[in-house]
């Protein structure tokens, strides 16, 4: 959110470009520095100085629209991430990317990780480590839960992946295999062509071989 960009005054539009920004101070509740290891930046602006996330909504309309218009596959990987992200996940479900979540990044990923690896009658008991991560502000408790359940609702396009369990699945073989078992892929015809591409271009014919085996099985 471009409000909550420290000195974000320095990157009013009428300055000349490229503009020197450099971190003036550390990161707190208040305010963030921009990250110096992007080459650009979309500050979306609602006038708001006091909230944070108020770009989730933009963002994930804009990836959507560039998704369908050019037929890009999108993936939604969470890594660590605060109590805004639980918004991001459920804006992703809203939108039927495929989500990897990736456990042991901490914080929301994990407090994530541990609600959807319980038995689904265990998910409404008490745990521990999702108080621990939404705390205990009445307000904050009721976002979090009603985020919860939205991405509870759309589990099936959600994968887990954890980095430590098997040493011979990479991140790309997990993000391959979320874009072609997702939902959002349909069995026309079309559809398994456009799995079949990803396959060859990924130079992944093992997994192709494994993805295709199910959808003849299902």
């Amino acid at each position: 959110t471009y409000r909550k960009v420290s000195h974000f005054e320095t990157l009013e539009p009428n300055k000349d470009y490229p503009i020197d920004y450099s971190k003036q101070k550390p990161n707190d509740a208040k305010s963030s520095a921009l990250n110096p290891d992007h080459t650009h930046f979309i500050l979306v602006d609602s006038n708001n100085q006091d909230a944070w996330g108020e770009e989730i909504g933009f963002r994930s309309d804009l990836e959507s629209y560039i998704s369908n218009k050019w037929k890009i596959p999108i993936v939604l990987i969470v890594v660590n991430g605060g109590p805004g992200t639980l918004r991001t996940v459920a804006e992703g479900i809203q939108k039927n990317f495929p989500i990897i979540i990736v456990e042991q990044s901490g914080r929301c990923a994990d407090a994530l990780a541990n609600v959807l690896r319980r038995k689904p009658e265990d998910i409404s008991k008490p745990n521990p480590v999702w108080s621990s991560f939404v705390g205990t502000n009445p307000k904050a408790v009721a976002e979090a839960d009603k985020f919860l359940e939205q991405i509870l609702a759309g589990r099936k396009n959600i994968s887990l992946f954890d980095p430590n369990a098997d040493a011979s699945v990479n991140m790309d073989v997990a993000i391959l295999r979320s874009i072609l078992t997702s939902s959002s892929f349909s069995q026309s015809e079309s559809q398994l062509m456009a799995k079949l591409k990803l396959g060859v271009q990924w130079n992944r014919p093992d997994i192709m071989r494994e993805i295709l085996s199910k959808d003849e099985s299902a």
